[in-house]
């Protein structure tokens, strides 16, 4: 009976160490010998007494690229000097400069050995950093930034900010960058060749939006390079049509003046879920009240994702 207590209590202590491995961590950020990019090189004194948002990145995974374009948009949103965005790799310096260059990164990016790296978490991964004491993290694979956000905005607020103006304007930020990512998230094109074609249709516009305005026999010309793949509930192209039919195809779009849409799913869901956040009651968002324009947008882009057809000639700029 003492051994099974023991044994309790020894696995209690494990569980509670495991959970606590990231938040309340201190660290140094970074170790000796780190290559800088976009900044002097900067130690733990430069940390002191700020928060520091990290991510911590491999410049050949899938999500790299959008999450630089977003910590580009953060650095740019929220400049302050008790506020740092940075990036942090082991990789070798000529590949991460390469990456650097690729996606017009603007914030700090150290490239070297860091303390962050040895966390068994999945890269890459974003870590707020309060006074050189690990806060939070989130893998970027997950894409719910607002976590950090949110972390961050109670920090400053715990810190003796949050003034009815500070409140004001961190909304409007926010407002700004996510009408940003927002249209980032929308490409419409123009389809005018064969090239043109999309790669896929999602069915609701494709049967109810397109084919009802064609006749029967038009209906079999333009399905005949496409088929359907049920798991995802679109119509794909299919490579193996001849150009003939694709070009039938092609001329039978743009008689339901159909532009192809490519959405990026990423950003359109940072923006639906940043501003959900903003405008919605049960996030307990501490900013206060938001605008009208603001839960507008919100509900503009709520409804996107189930007809993103209906808005993506909205004018969000003026609203």
């Amino acid at each position: 009976m003492v051994n099974l207590k023991k044994i309790t209590l020894t696995l209690l202590v494990v569980f509670c160490a495991v959970l606590s491995i990231v938040a309340g961590d201190k660290t140094d950020i970074i170790g000796d010998g780190v290559k800088w990019f976009n900044s002097k090189p900067m130690t733990a004194k430069d940390f002191k007494g700020k928060v520091v948002f990290v991510e911590v990145f491999k410049t050949w995974q899938v999500s790299t690229d959008n999450t630089a374009t977003f910590l580009n948009l953060i650095n740019d949103t929220f400049k302050s000097p008790n506020f740092i965005v940075m990036g942090l790799s082991s990789e070798q310096p000529a590949d991460v400069k390469k990456y650097i260059d690729e996606y017009k990164i603007t914030y700090p990016v150290a490239c070297g050995k860091n303390s962050l790296t040895s966390y068994k978490v999945d890269i890459p991964a974003l870590f707020l950093i309060v006074d050189g004491e690990i806060h939070s993290f989130e893998p970027t694979k997950k894409y719910r930034f607002n976590y950090l956000w949110t972390n961050l905005d109670n920090y400053e607020m715990q810190m003796g900010g949050g003034s009815d103006a500070w409140k004001t304007e961190r909304r409007q930020k926010y407002y700004e960058m996510f009408k940003k990512t927002y249209k980032m998230s929308i490409d419409l094109r123009e389809l005018k060749t064969i090239d043109d074609l999309p790669k896929d249709i999602s069915t609701k516009y494709f049967e109810k939006s397109l084919l009802e305005n064609l006749e029967p026999d038009e209906q079999a010309n333009l399905l005949k390079v496409f088929y359907k793949q049920k798991e995802f509930n679109r119509y794909l192209l299919n490579e193996k049509a001849s150009d003939a039919d694709k070009q039938v195809a092609v001329d039978l779009l743009l008689k339901l003046k159909y532009k192809p849409i490519k959405i990026n799913e990423t950003f359109y869901k940072m923006t639906n879920d940043g501003m959900e956040r903003l405008v919605d009651k049960k996030y307990n968002n501490p900013l206060g009240v938001p605008d009208v324009k603001m839960k507008k947008f919100a509900n503009i882009v709520k409804k996107g994702q189930t007809n993103i057809n209906d808005i993506v000639n909205i004018d969000i700029d003026n609203l």
